[in-house]
Order: structure tokens, then sequence, then C-alpha cells
């Protein structure tokens, strides 16, 4: 799907994941490019665009359009820019699956965007879940046992400082009113209410719901590619199955605390 500007929204699959082609988000970017990611993020929920030379000045022009900035950790953030974290990723295994960017803080980020300076030759992709897709494909009497949840989240002795963040176990997007699974397959570690059982039934139930290859994409990296992606209705998957190094300039969009349905029914 083009327009008058030349830029294209290039969809990767039924549900999630879009490629923008013919835009400009490094110097002389223009407002039709951003537009346009506009547009395709709330409409896809993930989109890259290729061959960009983004520099850490571009990454916080394009967060702004989106909402307030939040500062990196310290040891990574790129000199002068607070908001900018420089990440180099190794080979080897690392223990990942499918989850949301800092699902243990009370109000995760809304939005986070990736600059990729290095990455390897082969290997080193991102899978990205549709978790507005993996509500929806839900039976409607599992939906409304979900809808009236909520989920503890716990980062246990993967982070330096452990943190717990209790929320809906489906949030309502606060731009588009659609409803998604506020679920992380990492941290979401028991449902609040319920018996231990049938909390790791349930559990377990939606681990292997959200990772169905029906609700999902997956990004090849390469250099000069820009990723972002809506962190209050997917989740993602990083595979470490690569050598040597992958760089990348990263920011995130602060985001609200996640609001739970307050009716019964699809959208709100």
């Amino acid at each position: 799907m083009g327009d008058a500007s030349g830029v294209e929204v290039v969809a990767m699959t039924r549900t999630i994941g879009a490629e923008l082609r013919g835009a400009r988000l490094g110097p002389g970017r223009d407002e039709s490019s951003l537009e346009a990611l506009h547009g395709a993020l709330r409409d896809h929920h993930v989109v890259i665009v290729r061959d960009q030379d983004l520099e850490p000045g571009d990454l916080i022009a394009i967060g702004a359009t989106f909402g307030e900035l939040q500062p990196s950790a310290s040891a990574r953030a790129v000199d002068g820019y607070p908001a900018v974290a420089r990440l180099a990723t190794h080979a080897g295994p690392a223990p990942d699956t499918f989850h949301f960017d800092d699902s243990c803080a009370a109000a995760p980020p809304a939005v986070a965007m990736t600059a990729i300076q290095s990455a390897p030759p082969i290997g080193g992709d991102a899978l990205y879940a549709d978790l507005q897709a993996a509500y929806d494909s839900l039976s409607e009497p599992v939906r409304a046992l979900v809808d009236g949840l909520r989920v503890v989240n716990e980062s246990g002795a993967l982070a330096a400082t452990p943190r717990t963040a209790e929320h809906p176990l489906v949030r309502v997007h606060p731009d588009t009113g659609r409803r998604s699974l506020c679920f992380d397959n990492w941290f979401s570690t028991r449902i609040v209410g319920v018996r231990p059982r049938e909390s790791d039934a349930l559990l377990d139930l939606l681990r292997g719901h959200v990772a169905s290859a029906a609700h999902t994409c997956r990004i090849r990296w390469m250099p000069r590619t820009f990723a972002i992606w809506d962190n209050r209705c997917t989740s993602h998957f990083s595979v470490h199955d690569f050598d040597d190094e992958r760089v990348v300039l990263r920011t995130t969009v602060a985001g609200e605390v996640p609001v739970a349905p307050t009716s019964s029914g699809p959208g709100g």
C-alpha cells in the first residue's frame, strides 16, 4: 500500500509486522515518512525500515514524535544522549523467550525502537508476537475468564534489583481501544486469586498460545535497519544463534499503567 509521498507499507503477515519502503528517517526526514511510520505502527504493531543511516540524535527526534523518552541505564547510555542506549550482544546461548520490555515495571514502555549498527550475516533474528491477535483468537469463554484476572510479573534473579508488578491479564490499548493479553512468557509467574495449580495451568496455556506461529512474524537484522514496535500489544523473542557481535542503538517511549477492560466483548 503506497501513497502520494512514495512511501509504501508492505505487510509481513496478516496479523503483525510491516516494512516501510521509500521512507526517510535520517537527516532530511520528511513529515510524510513520520506520518506513514505512525500509521504503520498503529495498524501492524511492528515496523522496519531498511537502509537508514541513523545517529542517536535521529532516534531522539523520531522517538519524540511518539511521546516522552525514557532515560537509559547510565552504563549503556550514549555520551550526550541519556535516552539512547548502545547495546552490544555477543554470540552464545541466552535464556530468552517471548517477553515485553519492562513487564515488571508499574508502567512499562509504550514504544521501543532500535537502529542496527552492525549485525552478523546469519542468525540473530527477532520474533514478534501479536498480543492482540493472541487475545482475539482465544475462545469466547476463555476471553471472558482472562478479562477479569490479574497477573504478577517478577524479575527474580535476572535483575540486579528484583522488581515485581501486578497488571491486568488483559489490557486496553489507550489509542485504539483494542484488547490484548498483558502477558509475559518469561516474567509472568502467577495469576492473582486462584490456586497455584490453576495458575500454572493457565500460564502454560497462554505461553503456548502466544508463541503460536499464527500470531508472529520474524525479522532478520541487517545493518542500517530501523525497527519500532508497540510494547503495549506485542512481545518479542531474540534468537541467539549467531557468531560475532550485534550492535544497536535503542530508545524507548514512556508508557502508562495498563488498564483492564471495563465491559464485556471485544474492543472495550
